[in-house]
């Protein structure tokens, strides 16, 4: 019987918060635009990079040009390369935890939003590649959360006929895991969306107290 974690990556496994801005305000500035603090910037986070572009390029218009949102993503891209992980960490007790899940039998993947590209150098940077299973990040061949598909994709992908859960901070997180039929859990310590009366399967305060969260779940 297989088992599959699928986690959340920016406020679930790593606190990206100063290096989301960073990469936000270079591309502002790149279009003479003034720069936002952090508390507006995470506000932005949650649905696709594009998202957040078009949210940050609306919050600083004041002279009421025109910027092509595909033209300031490619440079929003650029700006987060130039700054990946030089000003992120691992949430405590992350890495740990996930060594301890793979060795109980658990699948573990990730599922985000971000552009995959950009995950993938996220997460091998910090050791965590060799861990998981799948990662997924925004492609076009799936639409993002909180539509399932990405989801359903990897239960399909690591053939997963028993326990599956998704473990995220955002509003988005724990509908694509009810929508897919996984358990959710969500991560109150992240920076994700206002989840509002959104029900959810478990709740951790640290990313540690998924293991007891987890401890009756059927073995694999």
């Amino acid at each position: 019987m297989n088992r599959v974690i699928v986690f959340d990556l920016d406020g679930t496994l790593v606190d990206t918060r100063l290096e989301l801005t960073n990469a936000t305000n270079l591309m502002l500035r790149n279009y003479g635009r003034n720069a936002l603090p952090m508390e507006q910037v995470v506000s932005f986070v949650g649905n696709g990079m594009r998202a957040q572009v078009e949210k940050a390029l609306a919050a600083t218009n004041s002279d009421g040009k025109i910027i092509d949102p595909d033209e300031a993503l490619e440079v929003q891209k650029r700006a987060y390369r130039a700054c990946v992980n030089l000003t992120s960490s691992l949430y405590p007790g992350v890495y740990k935890t996930i060594a301890e899940l793979k060795k109980a039998g658990w699948k573990l993947a990730v599922l985000s939003n971000k552009p995959e590209e950009l995950c993938k150098v996220i997460l091998r940077e910090f050791g965590l590649t060799p861990h998981l299973s799948a990662i997924l990040g925004g492609v076009e061949d799936f639409p993002l959360k909180p539509e399932p598909d990405g989801l359903l994709f990897i239960k399909d992908l690591l053939e997963i006929d028993g326990s599956a859960w998704m473990v995220g901070d955002g509003a988005q997180d724990l509908i694509a895991g009810q929508r897919a039929g996984f358990k959710t859990c969500y991560a109150a310590y992240g920076f994700g969306s206002d989840i509002g009366n959104i029900p959810f399967d478990a709740k951790i305060d640290t990313f540690e107290q998924l293991k007891e969260i987890l401890k009756n779940e059927p073995a694999g």
